[in-house]
């Protein structure tokens, strides 16, 4: 995706001088297996967007917190267990433009019953608006797409699991990956003076060293491959984490943080958050498929406990009979 003159966060500068001061919690990270690290520079100098709870909204805004993000965190690892309590206290806009935040995106969900929809605006004072929609399949696993409504060039989002499924508070959890397939029309970022080359953008999830409630955007061509990515490492593009509890990301709603990281142009900055409501969509889907499989492997339960019990009692007969013989030698 095509690199400019970036809009710096107001949040850099909080991260100096972080508050490490020591807290009764138990330090579960390392023994979880958890590889947290300081947040990537290029992202500590970006974009910070508060994404609210949503469904049930429609109508949703997103607003630029990086301020209140900083102050809230207070240079804690992404992920991490004082992190996702630090997250929680962070102070929230209002919701009617009077609290903190400026809006910077304004999201309009349009759901249908085979196929939903999104209008992504980015808004900025002076400049004229972007405009990326989204279309939705109505099964989770099917890919999504993304129209730059200008230009019409369309991205393709495909969910692929290179990860094995876990089962977690009786439920099945799966972690997809999410890999955005830029279209032939899209520019090159220059590497140097006369290299160019085009990015393979994915979305990726990595439990273990980062936990459940995170996604990545990583450039996969400078990234290890199906391995957590160095937050240091120049491939981070974006790092999304959801505020709340939960055992995986396939809950009934999503709120949340996304770090953007620096001098990315408004265009491309509008299909990256477009294909993080999309993820959020289709992860959010998965949750009923969770519910199916449940009740389906609770019925083959059954039918295996009935049939283990036909057995038996066919037996039974058999066995009195036997021992009757026995009793009475």
């Amino acid at each position: 995706m095509a690199a400019s003159i970036g809009h710096g966060g107001a949040w850099a500068s909080h991260f100096e001088g972080r508050d490490r001061r020591a807290t009764s919690l138990p330090d579960i990270d390392s023994k979880l297996g958890r590889k947290l690290s300081d947040t990537p520079a290029q992202l500590s100098r970006g974009v910070v967007l508060y994404i609210p709870s949503h469904p049930p909204a429609l109508h949703l805004p997103l607003y630029d917190v990086g301020a209140e993000y900083a102050r809230a965190i207070r240079g804690e690892p992404v992920g991490g267990s004082r992190y996702k309590i630090n997250l929680a206290s962070m102070q929230k806009p209002s919701g009617d433009g009077t609290g903190i935040g400026e809006v910077r995106y304004l999201v309009d969900f349009e759901p249908g019953l085979t196929l939903g929809r999104a209008a992504v605006e980015r808004r900025h004072i002076g400049v004229e608006s972007v405009r990326v929609n989204l279309a939705l399949p109505s099964e989770p696993e099917d890919p999504f797409t993304v129209e730059r409504e200008t230009t019409g060039v369309k991205w393709t989002i495909d969910s692929s699991f290179p990860l094995p499924d876990t089962i977690a508070a009786g439920m099945v959890h799966r972690a997809p990956y999410f890999t955005i397939s830029a279209p032939a029309a899209e520019p090159l970022i220059p590497i140097s003076d006369n290299v160019v080359r085009r990015p393979a953008l994915q979305w990726q999830i990595h439990p273990r060293e980062h936990g459940n409630l995170r996604y990545t955007l990583v450039d996969t061509r400078l990234a290890p491959s199906l391995s957590a990515v160095d937050d240091a490492n120049d491939a981070v593009y974006a790092i999304y984490h959801h505020i709340g509890l939960g055992a995986s990301l396939a809950l009934n709603h999503s709120e949340g943080v996304l770090l953007l990281r620096e001098g990315l142009s408004m265009e491309d900055e509008a299909v990256i958050v477009a294909s993080l409501l999309g993820l959020l969509w289709q992860v959010r889907g998965m949750r009923f498929q969770y519910k199916k499989l449940r009740a389906f492997m609770e019925e083959a339960r059954k039918k295996e406990d009935k049939k283990k019990d036909v057995k038996k009692d066919k037996k039974q007969p058999f066995l009195g009979k036997l021992f009757g013989k026995r009793g009475s030698v």
